[in-house]
């Protein structure tokens, strides 16, 4: 993970996830065009999650998701993640001021799009802050 220097004064975008999680890997889409539409040196996309680095790199050579990846034990991720739902989105503005909060997938047929608009108005406001 990288120094936590590097965070400073930068919008993050923390996705957790776990590779068997289907609502996980089903909004990575929606994510991957997040990333592509704001990714800068001021806003940083860091997807977390507790598979090891093993799988973590299997499971990316037959899918895309363009965010930094970061392996942690579940112990870790208990420590600051206080809610066990799968997955969850949190967007920290350049304060490092938690704004928004997701979890779980849009029940509209139109998932990934909901999911996308929901996060990109959220994400407009937030990187001007």
């Amino acid at each position: 993970m990288l120094h936590p220097d590097f965070y400073k004064n930068k919008t993050v975008v923390v996705n957790f996830w776990f590779i068997a999680c289907r609502p996980c890997i089903a909004e990575m889409p929606a994510l991957n065009r997040l990333y592509d539409k704001y990714k800068s040196d001021s806003t940083v996309f860091i997807g977390i999650t507790f598979d090891d680095t093993t799988k973590i790199k299997k499971f990316l050579e037959t899918t895309d998701f363009k965010f930094n990846i970061v392996s942690l034990t579940q112990e870790d991720i208990s420590a600051f993640k206080k809610i066990s739902f799968y997955p969850l989105t949190i967007i920290l503005n350049k304060q490092s001021v938690v704004r928004y909060v997701v979890f779980g997938r849009p029940a509209g047929k139109k998932q990934d799009e909901e999911i996308f608009d929901l996060l990109d108005a959220r994400l407009q406001k937030i990187v001007k802050e």
